[in-house]
């Protein structure tokens, strides 16, 4: 093991040795997964130089001992890959990579940062609690196949309209309106101001704010669908759908996911996907009714920052 000394420097990382950093970064992943990882971080740092300052690296001259990564996303949110260390290298090395992270993503108007594991060794777990991030929840991923989809629009109370066309600031207050009493990551409800929520599903694909709908029953705002193309993937990804809470308990949660695979069909997309809190029963038993099925499990762990 690689004993510690004051040789090690703990800095954003040098633009050379960008690419060995991340490739620690993403070593988790399956190794064709790694390399498409890679060069879209350093494709996107060519256009952009900062989006990889969040990059940070431990090395004694040119040889890097570790590395980890926070990425500032819309919506005022981050993303952090965990400090990986070169074999052999002290677990310590971790703990002073990530309050670096973390210490950069103060300066940087941030109000939470996240972080997604597929599983949560003890030495994961150590650095995550000394880095003030807290367990929110076990996320499921699902998917509908096309062949789950409606062959014509559901028939039933409900209608979509197009957010451009009734406001958007009418949907954002039902949207915020939803979040009461939500069973789907509670501990983010309040967290962030609604701006900032919009702001970050607007990131999500590329279709920005063109699939997201107000949802209505017998003329009256129920609830809201926000979907996000992915044409490149051949996905439409059910970002958020929500019902608000006077108007729960109708079993629409159903529809509104049939609706969202109605518009996968008319995109021309292979999948519906999304992601839901392995707690929220209700919305698992409407996305199962729907026809969408479980393919992965991640642990999501939150840090809040500033007031």
């Amino acid at each position: 093991m690689t004993p510690e000394s004051n040789d090690v420097r703990i800095a954003p990382v040098p633009v050379h040795l960008r690419r060995g950093a991340l490739e620690l970064v993403f070593a988790d992943l399956p190794d064709e997964e790694c390399d498409e990882q890679v060069a879209l971080a350093l494709a996107e740092a060519e256009g952009n130089d900062a989006a990889l300052q969040g990059l940070f690296c431990a090395r004694t001259g040119k040889r890097v001992l570790g590395a980890a990564l926070a990425q500032v996303q819309p919506g005022r949110t981050a993303a952090v890959w965990l400090p990986r260390l070169a074999p052999g290298v002290a677990p310590t090395t971790a703990h002073v990579l990530m309050a670096a992270a973390c210490g950069w993503l103060e300066g940087q108007d941030v109000v939470l940062a996240q972080t997604l594991l597929a599983t949560v060794p003890a030495d994961d777990r150590n650095v995550l609690e000394a880095a003030r991030f807290t367990h929110l929840a076990e996320m499921l991923y699902l998917v509908a196949p096309s062949d789950q989809y409606p062959e014509h629009p559901p028939a039933g109370m409900l209608q979509l309209r197009p957010a451009g066309r009734v406001g958007y600031e009418r949907l954002a207050a039902v949207v915020e309106g939803t979040y009461t009493a939500t069973r789907d990551c509670a501990a983010l409800d309040g967290v962030r101001q609604i701006d900032d929520v919009l702001a970050g599903y607007r990131a999500a694909g590329c279709s920005g704010a063109d699939e997201w709908y107000l949802v209505q029953g017998a003329g009256e705002d129920v609830g809201c669908l926000i979907l996000a193309d992915h044409p490149r993937q051949g996905n439409l990804e059910l970002v958020y759908m929500g019902v608000l809470p006077e108007w729960r308990g109708h079993g629409w949660g159903v529809e509104v996911a049939r609706w969202a695979q109605w518009r996968a069909r008319r995109l021309g997309r292979d999948r519906l996907v999304l992601a839901v809190d392995a707690e929220n029963g209700p919305a698992l038993a409407a996305y199962a009714a729907a026809g969408c099925a479980a393919w992965d499990r991640r642990s999501a762990y939150l840090r809040a920052f500033g007031s």
